[in-house]
């Protein structure tokens, strides 16, 4: 797994080198994409913790017919708390990624 990344890693980092067009394109497009997702984030973050509440519907619903799997509860939980940080603290983020 870890030499197939490092071949596309290699094979990217060779065509930067001879086409400088190819991170101008995913520039470009990054940018958009961005500019079209800003214009979303608050349907976005509506539709992100309808959903995580749907998860903990199901799995509290899960727990009383059969067994719980521990694995899906600590998703639901990161996902939870990735959420939360993302609706109270935006300019957190902005900042460890700007860094």
């Amino acid at each position: 797994m870890l030499a197939s990344v490092a071949a596309v890693a290699a094979a990217v980092s060779a065509m930067t080198c001879c086409l400088p067009v190819l991170p101008l394109a995913l520039a470009a497009t990054s940018a958009a994409a961005s500019a079209i997702l800003t214009s979303l984030r608050p349907w976005l973050l509506v539709f992100s913790v309808l959903l995580i509440a749907y998860g903990f519907f199901e799995g509290r619903r899960g727990k009383r017919c059969r067994g719980s799997h521990l694995a899906a509860s600590v998703l639901l939980w990161i996902s939870a708390a990735i959420v939360a940080v993302v609706l109270l603290a935006p300019d957190l983020l902005a900042d460890l990624a700007a860094r």
